[in-house]
């Protein structure tokens, strides 16, 4: 039989397996158990808190990284829509429009601005 503390620590590591994605025979293999004892397992509260304390650490990681490439891709888009090719420029900028919703008549609006920087 195991001991509070082992079966812990075995519930943990099944909950941090299962969050990087292994399937339940993967984890039952990696821990030394039977797939049936992870069917248990997953019906066990301790586990189950255990394993929403992993889900909102991987999310909360997951949006942390999110934020910081935003930053990054905010950053490039600027550099984008600021370059010296009249092309680039105007895609950068249509793709801003576009991400932003002002999708009506953008052609229009490019045609335009197009003629207007020409003259």
């Amino acid at each position: 039989m195991m001991s509070a503390e082992d079966m812990n620590a075995k519930f943990h590591r099944a909950a941090q397996l299962k969050i990087r994605g292994l399937s339940q025979i993967k984890v039952a293999k990696e821990l030394d158990v039977t797939t049936a004892t992870i069917c248990n397992w997953q019906r066990n509260s301790t586990y189950r808190s255990i394993y929403r304390e992993y889900v909102k650490q991987s999310m909360s990681d997951s949006i942390a990284e999110l934020r910081a490439l935003n930053e990054i891709s905010v950053y490039r888009l600027h550099e984008l829509v600021s370059s010296e090719d009249e092309n680039v420029a105007l895609r950068a900028s249509k793709l801003v429009f576009e991400l932003n919703g002002f999708t009506k008549n953008l052609d229009q609006t490019y045609a335009t601005a197009y003629w207007l920087g020409s003259n």
